[in-house]
């Protein structure tokens, strides 16, 4: 079965394409996991088959911070097959038919963190996100904001990874742009930091020399953590434990995991606030 995307596909909608053997898409669109910003977790399998797709460290990345990805940056990393011009959608379809079906190579566990270093190559950022979220813990990051159930700006201190600041340089930590609020999904090639006009650092001024690019790659790490600390914290815990348990399991077993939570989190203040804010406010979650 393929999965033919050429708009939204959020939250369910990403995780039917996940359920797909393949998935093709068109540069119109756009890929996340919405969930925690509105006091659930994506219980469909986002977060089990994403991590068989793309490891654990950049599921974490998608599913704690909501991040909106371009088709393109969504191949770079796999979790798509293909993406391209609208044009050739459709022979791209074809293509995935004739290969066959892969589905049955992600039923193991979660995907190895060298085969994901391997497919990301040399992006300086998407190596630091895998950096800084295989050392992110959620409590270390709730508690950094005053109390676990504090979700409000909150200190934003690098210890709240549980390990330091991500050490990748200064495009190594994290993206940009972000969320359906902010400027738009990540693209190829947007510096996770940079200049106002977009430029990265050139080695001179504020940001040059080593000291500047850690200084840049702290910042990044600490608008990341921030944006985390806007969630639902019982989703977040929730989310933490099936990435990494699911993960290291066999893939139905993993999906049982996410499946026997679901009425935890459905019953939960926060999933209730949550999803009753949708459209009207931004939620106010009380980690209960």
């Amino acid at each position: 079965m393929v999965a033919r995307l050429n708009g939204m596909a959020l939250g369910g909608g990403l995780e039917l394409a996940l359920s797909c053997d393949s998935i093709v898409a068109s540069a119109k669109a756009v890929l996340a996991f919405p969930e925690t910003g509105i006091g659930i977790y994506p219980g469909l399998g986002g977060t089990q088959r994403t991590s068989r797709r793309i490891g654990k460290a950049l599921t974490k990345w998608l599913v704690y911070t909501g991040q909106f990805l371009d088709a393109v940056t969504a191949e770079k990393i796999g979790l798509i097959d293909w993406a391209g011009p609208y044009a050739g959608l459709d022979r791209a379809v074809l293509q995935a038919i004739d290969q066959g079906k892969r589905a049955l190579e992600r039923r193991g566990p979660a995907r190895s963190r060298q085969a994901v270093l391997g497919a990301i190559g040399s992006d300086p950022m998407m190596a630091g996100l895998v950096g800084l979220f295989e050392r992110v813990s959620i409590a270390a990051v709730m508690a950094e904001a005053g109390t676990v159930g504090s979700v409000g700006p909150g200190a934003t201190g690098p210890s709240a990874t549980g390990a330091g600041p991500a050490r990748s340089g200064p495009a190594g930590a994290g993206p940009a742009r972000s969320g359906p609020a902010g400027a738009g999904p990540v693209r190829p090639g947007t510096p996770a930091t940079g200049s106002a006009n977009g430029g990265t650092s050139s080695g001179r001024g504020a940001n040059g020399g080593p000291a500047g690019k850690e200084a840049a790659a702290v910042a990044a790490a600490e608008k990341i953590l921030g944006k985390i600390r806007t969630k639902a914290p019982i989703a977040l815990r929730l989310s933490e434990e099936l990435i990494e348990k699911g993960g290291d399991a066999a893939l139905d077993d993993g999906l049982a995991m996410e499946m026997a939570h679901m009425e935890e989190i459905f019953r939960s203040e926060d999933a209730i606030e949550g999803l009753s804010s949708v459209g009207r406010k931004q939620p106010a979650f009380r980690g209960r």
